[in-house]
């Protein structure tokens, strides 16, 4: 197996443009598939990001002041009852707790969390045609079901077992059987994404293990038109016994049905390592949120020794649905954090304990030495010492911004519509601090002198007031070489005191 970074908790952290970004997406794929070679192109890395997105093993979120518990946790939500989709006159609705992001990905993540269910496809007593079933399943990634076989069951009606029920009812042509509604139900409702599959054999046997990653389809390209994607753990088309899975007196005959009897989790580990497959939930701008607010009593949960099967395993019951809940140790948490929007020393110290910080810091040395005769790297750092000295190592300028610099035109277009911009932020407008970074030139920024009013005393004016604009035309050459030499105290002739 291929050693991965196994950090469960981590926050990366850095001023504007220091490459987060493209941090994140490259730690995402070396936690799930180990380590990548340094000369491994960005595109590829994006693609495979995109399919462990696609997987369900990657889950994306940024934090904002309004986020909290219950978009994070679980929440109520309200659920209109079965009268109210066909909008009659009842106009009641419950309230229900519904997951947030961090349970949905933790069911994922852990098997102990699964419902687990058992689906026959095919018969192999009957023939080839009964096979195809198995064998196209296997191949194109799905299961595939029966009942029902020309009803879209996609309606959002149908997904109250009720419905499906009062539907059969109303055709009483269609050879409909007792338990077919519970068995619709079942494969359109209650099997969830991440849950589990176990394919028989003539309830004696079964022949595949897989995870459902998809929501229920109606596709009527197919013999049976009713289909939820499924990643296959483990194939073996001849069977193994059923006992091997804890079932000794052999899997149920039908369709589809729940499996829950003590010990098969344990089975199952044998047949789908989820130990050995991360998942990984990326919290960016971490800091923007209220953490106490947003993880509540779960913070505990995030230290690796009181994760799920840990010798100091932790869980807590959840306010809103009761259930008991713990995190999975498969679940990495990666946080991304901009130090301009608030201080690494200002984290509630909660969360410091139970991450590691790694920085990302200004690199001058990933941008090209000179571009168009402009010495990009020594004018990247030049800015950032200034700034540092001005004000700190939090409100720096990032490389990313200037990698992409071919030109003097682009360095023009990102230093006039960026990067000053951003300084002049960092110091609330305060110009002379933005001229003194910039070299204290009228190369990129000028000023006029303002007259003072009509009516206020000499006395009353206790300084010169200026205009400061960025300069439209074009930033001379030499500016960028002034700017790094910086001639301290000294404006150039352009400056107006009118």
């Amino acid at each position: 197996m291929t050693d991965r970074p196994n950090i469960l908790n981590t926050i990366l952290y850095g001023p504007p443009g220091t490459g987060k970004t493209y941090a994140t997406l490259r730690r995402c794929v070396e936690i799930c598939d180990g380590p990548l070679d340094e000369s491994i192109d960005l595109d590829e890395i994006r693609h495979r990001y995109k399919k462990l997105v696609e997987e369900g093993r990657v889950e994306f979120i940024t934090f904002h002041q309004s986020y909290g518990y219950e978009d994070f946790v679980e929440g109520l939500r309200p659920e209109m009852g079965a009268d109210d989709r066909k909008q009659e006159q009842n106009t009641g609705f419950r309230l229900v707790a519904e997951p947030g992001v961090l349970k949905r990905i933790a069911k994922c993540a852990s098997l102990a969390e699964r419902q687990i269910f058992q689906m026959g496809l095919g018969d192999p007593k009957r023939g080839d045609e009964y096979n195809e079933i198995f064998s196209e399943s296997i191949e194109k990634g799905y299961v595939l079901f029966g009942k029902g076989r020309d009803v879209d069951w996609s309606d959002d009606a149908f997904s109250d077992h009720n419905e499906i029920e009062k539907f059969i009812k109303s055709h009483p042509d269609s050879n409909w059987k007792t338990g077919d509604p519970t068995m619709i139900h079942c494969f359109r409702n209650k099997m969830k994404e991440g849950d589990i599959v176990i394919i028989s054999a003539m309830g004696k046997k079964f022949r595949a293990i897989g995870e459902i990653t998809g929501p229920y389809k109606f596709s009527p390209d197919s013999k049976y038109f009713h289909r939820r994607s499924v990643r296959w753990h483990w194939v073996d088309e001849s069977g193994r016994p059923a006992d091997e899975i804890s079932y000794s007196s052999g899997l149920r005959q039908g369709t589809i049905f729940e499996l829950k009897k003590p010990g098969i989790r344990e089975k199952l580990v044998d047949y789908i390592s989820v130990e050995d497959k991360p998942y990984v939930l990326v919290i960016d701008e971490i800091n923007r949120a209220n953490i106490s607010k947003v993880m509540g009593e779960l913070i505990t949960l995030l230290e690796e020794d009181k994760r799920e099967g840990k010798e100091n395993e932790v869980t807590v019951a959840l306010p809103y649905s009761g259930e008991r809940f713990t995190l999975p140790a498969n679940l990495h948490i990666l946080g991304t954090m901009n130090t301009a929007d608030r201080s690494i020393a200002l984290i509630d110290t909660a969360l410091r304990r139970r991450f590691q910080f790694e920085e990302l810091a200004p690199d001058p040395s990933k941008l090209k030495e000179d571009v168009d005769g402009i010495k990009l790297r020594e004018v990247l750092t030049t800015i950032n010492d200034r700034l540092e000295y001005l004000f700190d190592r939090d409100h720096l300028i990032g490389h990313a911004w200037l990698m992409q610099a071919e030109t003097k035109a682009d360095v023009d277009r990102i230093m006039r519509h960026k990067i000053i911009p951003l300084i002049a932020e960092y110091f609330h407008d305060d110009w002379r601090k933005v001229s003194a970074v910039l070299g204290d030139t009228d190369d990129f920024i000028q000023r006029k002198k303002l007259q003072r009013p009509p009516g206020l005393e000499e006395a009353e004016a206790d300084e010169d007031r200026y205009r400061w604009t960025v300069k439209k035309e074009e930033f001379p050459l030499e500016g960028y070489s002034r700017l790094i030499a910086g001639k301290e105290g000294k404006r150039g002739s352009g400056e107006s005191e009118d």
